[in-house]
């Protein structure tokens, strides 16, 4: 016969830790009060005995009777034309450590507030003395301050005392939790801001709440890293992936989101994307060169007067170097369904085409022959994604090759700083990271089409999927303030982004190859159906290759 066990309710399990928490505060209260009466009960006590010498005068002697032994201290007061009463004094009102200068003013101030029996009038005069001779007449100087007392005293076994008794609290309480019931907030994050998202969530994990004591569930956010073509084509497929589910999707820019919105509502299936979207950074796409070809082109001084046309029109002039060892003048380029700066660059070569930046539908397949030519004799293939790309360059670099490389290649602001601090795989090191790799000796500039360019803004997306509970949207909600603050917005700056508003970092213009005034111009995407149009003309603008996604990039 199967064994029944007893049901626990829902009710028990909330209100255990709380019990817990009280009875273990009670424990400490006593604790404390304890440890208070056993050091007041170790305090020196006094005996204070009244000797009739004269018609005014009172001769007091004070036993300071503590753990060092016996010490006699005489004090005598005179007081006008009547005697001190010899039986009135409280023991009690004296100080616990009675030195001559403390009984000197307890005396006084015994005769002035009549504390010792009837009216005396006014103290014309008092005296101290000690067992060593030492005598004052009216008011005594200050004597030194006594030396620290070397000993276990009552202060040091109380503090002693407390901290055990504390330990002891916070091992009952742990003891007496439950099995952490946390909400835990999964995060797809692209590529070039992943590990930064890491870093910012394992602090947010690390403080210290209510959860910690017990008093409600405790709060877990997880990022994972994906590139944003990827993500959105499983989204748009109700999350047709091995990998984790997201809760929260930070692809690198909002065209990604409008696009997963047209996909899922054109296939007759609910939008996971909210109207008010909140960016938490912002990178602008450019056009990253190697400085010495820059330099030869003069165009150093002029990062933000060349056009998207300048810039494509290099490749048909094979000797603009100079040099046959620096290679070809044509713009690398990265995938569309897997990058953003691969499909901002494609969105950028159909406004070269029509004209303007308002791309339908017709105008892509009214311009799609001239956008093969231009794909045919100006752009060279870079690859997925930019990221595998700046390794690859990299490794160029330190072979010194990295002049025939590649001459250009469009991709966003701070992967670009990222790649000239030496680390072109976009880990978050932190400033001062002993771990950083050694720059490139052949370093990237960053080119700002005057006529226009697209910018990351690094969405923050609660996805609205039937996975995505209310709990989990109120604390994602939290983690999105949190990284708004001024200290996480730092770290984006540190990282070469730009903070929601716009604002760079101090120094990544002077020393990392950025401008801080950035673009001329910076436009929107098309509409989405424009961009799924754009996106899908991609296998005719450069036949055989791979239509995303590729294979999880991780």
């Amino acid at each position: 016969m199967a064994r029944l066990r007893p049901r626990i309710s829902s009710r028990t399990v909330e209100w255990q830790p709380i019990v817990a928490t009280v009875a273990s505060l009670v424990i400490a209260t006593t604790a404390v009060v304890t440890s208070l009466n056993a050091a007041r009960a170790n305090r020196p006590k006094l005996k204070v005995h009244f000797h009739k010498e004269a018609d005014r005068a009172v001769r007091v002697s004070v036993a300071n009777v503590g753990r060092h032994g016996q010490t006699v201290v005489d004090a005598g007061l005179l007081a006008g034309e009547r005697e001190l009463s010899a039986n009135l004094v409280e023991a009690a009102a004296l100080p616990h450590r009675v030195r001559a200068s403390d009984l000197y003013s307890f005396m006084v101030r015994l005769a002035e507030s009549k504390r010792a029996g009837p009216s005396i009038g006014q103290v014309t005069s008092a005296w101290v003395s000690t067992a060593d001779g030492t005598r004052w007449v009216s008011a005594p100087p200050q004597p030194p301050p006594p030396p620290p007392d070397p000993g276990f005293g009552p202060l040091a076994r109380t503090r002693i005392t407390t901290a055990i008794f504390s330990v002891a609290i916070y091992a009952l309480i742990w003891s007496f939790r439950p099995p952490m019931d946390c909400i835990t907030v999964v995060i797809t994050s692209s590529n070039e801001k992943a590990s930064l998202m890491q870093y910012i969530a394992n602090e947010y994990n690390a403080r210290p709440t209510a959860a910690f004591l017990g008093l409600g569930r405790c709060e877990q956010v997880r990022v994972n890293r994906l590139e944003s073509g990827p993500a959105a084509t499983a989204l748009a497929r109700d999350w047709d992936s091995a990998e984790e589910r997201p809760d929260v999707w930070l692809p690198a820019s909002t065209s990604w989101g409008r696009l997963l919105s047209h996909d899922r509502v054109s296939a007759g299936k609910p939008d996971f994307v909210a109207r008010d979207l909140r960016s938490i950074a912002q990178s602008p796409l450019v056009v990253g060169m190697l400085l010495p070809k820059a330099e030869r082109l003069g165009w150093l001084d002029k990062v933000r007067d060349k056009t998207w046309q300048e810039i494509i029109d290099l490749a048909k002039n094979p000797t603009v170097w100079g040099d046959e060892r620096w290679g070809t003048s044509r713009v690398t380029r990265t995938n569309p369904n897997v990058s953003t700066s691969g499909l901002h660059t494609l969105i950028a070569q159909y406004f070269i085409a029509t004209g303007g930046w308002a791309i339908s539908c017709a105008g892509v397949d009214a311009v799609l022959p001239d956008v093969q030519r231009m794909e045919r004799s100006s752009f060279d293939y870079g690859g997925d994604s930019v990221r595998r790309f700046l390794e690859d360059l990299y490794r160029a670099d330190a072979q010194g090759t990295a002049l025939s490389f590649t001459s250009a290649i469009p991709m966003e602001e701070a992967q670009l700083w990222q790649y000239n601090r030496g680390n072109p795989e976009f880990r978050w090191t932190g400033p001062d990271d002993p771990r950083q790799r050694k720059p490139p000796d052949r370093q990237l500039v960053a080119l700002y089409p005057a006529n226009g360019t697209l910018v990351a803004d690094h969405p923050y997306i609660v996805l609205e999927a039937p996975w995505v509970s209310p709990e989990k949207k109120a604390v994602a909600n939290r983690f999105l303030d949190y990284i708004l603050a001024p200290r996480q917005q730092a770290l984006f700056r540190d990282a070469g982004f730009r903070d929601e508003r716009g604002q760079l970092g101090e120094g990544k213009d002077s020393r990392g190859g950025l401008d801080r005034d950035g673009p001329r111009l910076t436009v929107e995407a098309p509409a989405p159906a424009s961009v799924r149009c754009i996106q899908d003309s991609w296998l005719r603008v450069r036949p055989g290759t791979v239509l995303g996604p590729p294979a999880w990039i991780v």
